[in-house]
């Protein structure tokens, strides 16, 4: 299984009762992840993913900007 594939899979599932955002919604909310827009837009991107939760963005955003 690649990378992408995995982090989307562990992201794909949320918590019960926590919101889940449209990737417009969280690329709005940039600040929050300490990230530009572009850095969340190109990391939920690559991740496969068009909604998550908060933790999950945070997560995926986190792990795009550490790669190597």
């Amino acid at each position: 299984m690649t990378r992408k594939t995995e982090a989307a899979e562990q992201a794909a599932a949320p918590a019960k009762n926590e919101a889940v955002y449209t990737a417009e919604e969280l690329v709005a909310g940039h600040k929050a992840f300490g990230a530009s827009p572009e850095i969340v837009k190109v990391a939920l991107m690559t991740a496969g993913l068009d909604k998550a939760t908060k933790a999950q963005a945070t997560k995926v955003v986190e792990e795009f900007r550490h790669r190597k």
